[in-house]
């Protein structure tokens, strides 16, 4: 997985955040970004962690914040105070993992809340990203998911003849699939959360997405129409078929990488 962009958090918050405290992030205004990002540390030039950005909301009024506390862990009296009325809109962060050791990167100048990351640091992470991680789930349907697939679910217990096990399934590719740029997903489609399903047009955009490597570390961040049960971002997928010179009958393999993350290659 690919993390190209982080967010530059200060103290305390990115300390309670790693330490699973706080799951809201205060701006003082939307995020539209999703997916998972890197997560700096301010003033140090380390990515401490990685989370995935579920969605923005806001902005709070003060008795709203109050009553949030235990999710932005802002205390009552600066509230209370006017002091951080600007910071009303929370960006909610999910599947939080502390790197150790923290990754360095290349700070450039004017970068104050996202910062762009460098190659050397994206392969760190991603290194780090390969080996076994604590994760704290904020969510706690994503770690009855996590549970559910790795100790109940056999793999024979997969009920479709496309599904090869828990982490990886195969679909066919058609002709229709080749010319307008599309995977149908409808024979897997419960490989992927349910809250990645959005509805038939953007205005119904899934609450979540999954991240799809599709080669050579190239990824793209979607949701999955739930219409069409398809990803909803087609552009990649024309660029994926061509790179690998797909033909009708040929077949695609989707592994899950890890929560929310996916790979596709073609099936040699």
């Amino acid at each position: 997985m690919k993390i190209n962009s982080a967010l530059i958090i200060d103290r305390p918050w990115i300390t309670k955040i790693l330490n699973g405290e706080k799951d809201w992030e205060m701006r003082s205004t939307h995020c539209s970004k999703r997916g998972h990002v890197g997560l700096i540390e301010k003033g140090t030039g380390l990515v401490v962690g990685i989370a995935k950005l579920k969605q923005s909301s806001g902005p709070y009024s003060q008795a709203q914040m109050i009553e949030n506390m235990h999710r932005h862990c802002i205390p009552e009296e600066m509230i209370t105070s006017g002091t951080v009325d600007k910071w009303n809109h929370a960006w909610e962060i999910t599947h939080i993992k502390k790197l150790s050791p923290a990754v360095p990167y290349q700070h450039k100048n004017g970068a104050v809340t996202w910062v762009t990351l460098d190659a050397a640091a994206q392969l760190s992470i991603e290194k780090q990203l390969n080996t076994p991680q604590t994760t704290i789930e904020t969510d706690n349907t994503h770690i009855a998911e996590t549970i559910i697939e790795a100790l109940v679910i056999p793999p024979a217990a997969v009920p479709s003849a496309e599904k090869t096990d828990i982490s990886s399934r195969t679909i066919g590719v058609s002709a229709g699939n080749i010319k307008n740029n599309h995977i149908y997903l409808k024979s897997i489609l419960d490989f992927f959360p349910p809250d990645t399903i959005g509805g038939k047009n953007k205005s119904e955009l899934a609450s979540c997405t999954v991240t799809v490597d599709y080669g050579a570390g190239v990824t793209v961040e979607t949701d999955i129409a739930g219409d069409k049960k398809i990803f909803r971002k087609r552009t990649w997928v024309k660029d994926f078929f061509a790179r690998n010179q797909f033909q009708p009958g040929d077949r695609i393999v989707i592994n899950k990488i890890a929560p929310y993350c996916y790979s596709v290659c073609k099936e040699e």
